[in-house]
């Protein structure tokens, strides 16, 4: 039962990780590559 913790410790950290990630990259789109394409390919956004 004991060797399951490891692995369990792992897919844990593993989906931690994984969702940091996703999140940082979610906030990088928001930041950056949002208003660029908003702004090139016009305002649609704006009109709301």
């Amino acid at each position: 039962m004991s060797a399951m913790q490891p692995t369990t410790r792992l897919l844990r950290y593993l989906a931690l990780s994984a969702t940091l990630a996703l999140m940082g990259w979610v906030i990088l789109w928001q930041t950056t590559l949002s208003p660029i394409l908003t702004s090139t390919h016009g305002s649609w956004r704006v009109h709301g």
